[in-house]
């Protein structure tokens, strides 16, 4: 059975440049060869990324503190760094002013080790302490407090948007496939790995063109939790969130080629992170279309 196993995922990773999740997310085994050529996979996309991003971009946006050196007035918020115990005095007066913050361990992506800490009933220095044995780099977040327009799907988690911007030879940046993710149940991420649902949103209108989907391929309508229509929301301020990923996008020669997570705030959008790794399957699970030729006449591919 494991060598069958193994055989079929090395079969579909040569014939089709995907794995088994990407087949079944694509719904590969429900289309012919011609349409399953059409879809933007894994492995197509690091080919993409290596020819516009630098290995240093790459590194530089995996490192999420790095990250919010470069483009801090765009967070809109206070964010630090710990990784060691010369950094107590910077953590105390960091939990002083919020008490209640974002907890994430840096260089890990998908949600992962994300956790909304209330410090105001903890021990500081155990709580600090923690915090160095659990990474060798943990980042502390203000809290992003999203506005009613976003919250409405799903309150307990921010609901963010990936933006994707391409920097042309010229200077000119252009956007393809911006999406919208929202969390479920009692979840604090909107992640689809963590099982948050994904929308396509239309890039020149703002307005959402798709029914939800989750990474297992389940369709809703209106959101399982709020009960919110999904298709045909409008999303706030469309224009200024293409701005802010335009702007951020200015600011980097060697990355050319990146994902911008947004999210709305009342004070407008709030840049969360950059991605200079970023993916292709939200953009293509939400209407099962292939969004490889477009995209590749964008950036001028050959």
């Amino acid at each position: 059975i494991l060598r069958c196993l193994v055989g079929s995922e090395m079969c579909i990773r040569d014939s089709y440049k995907c794995d088994y999740n990407e087949y079944f997310m694509f719904d590969f085994y429900h289309k012919n060869d011609t349409i399953r050529k059409t879809f933007i996979t894994g492995v197509q996309k690091r080919d993409y990324i290596h020819m516009y991003n630098t290995d240093d971009a790459i590194k530089l946006f995996r490192n999420k503190y790095e990250t919010y050196k470069m483009f801090k007035d765009l967070y809109k918020r206070d964010v630090i760094e710990i990784t060691s115990d010369a950094d107590y005095k910077k953590f105390e007066e960091f939990i002083t002013k919020h008490p209640k913050f974002i907890k994430k361990s840096n260089n890990l992506s998908c949600g992962k080790s994300i956790e909304i800490i209330n410090s105001a009933d903890k021990n500081k220095k155990e709580l600090f302490s923690k915090f160095l044995n659990e990474s060798d780099s943990t980042v502390l977040e203000e809290l992003v407090v999203q506005a009613e327009e976003t919250a409405v799907f799903h309150p307990e988690s921010v609901n963010t948007i990936r933006v994707i911007t391409f920097k042309d030879l010229d200077g000119e940046i252009k956007i393809k496939y911006p999406f919208l993710r929202v969390g479920v149940g009692s979840s604090i991420v909107d992640n689809g790995g963590a099982g948050g649902l994904i929308c396509l949103i239309d890039e020149k209108t703002g307005k959402i063109i798709t029914d939800g989907v989750s990474e297992k391929r389940y369709f809703y309508k209106y959101h399982p939790d709020t009960c919110i229509e999904i298709k045909g929301y409008q999303i706030p301020d469309w224009d200024d969130a293409l701005n802010l990923a335009k702007e951020a996008q200015k600011r980097i020669d060697d990355a050319r080629l990146i994902g911008w997570d947004l999210a709305y705030t009342n004070n407008g959008w709030v840049l969360i992170e950059g991605n200079g790794h970023t993916q292709f399957i939200g953009q293509q699970i939400a209407d099962q279309i292939g969004k490889k030729v477009p995209f590749e006449k964008m950036i001028h591919y050959k």
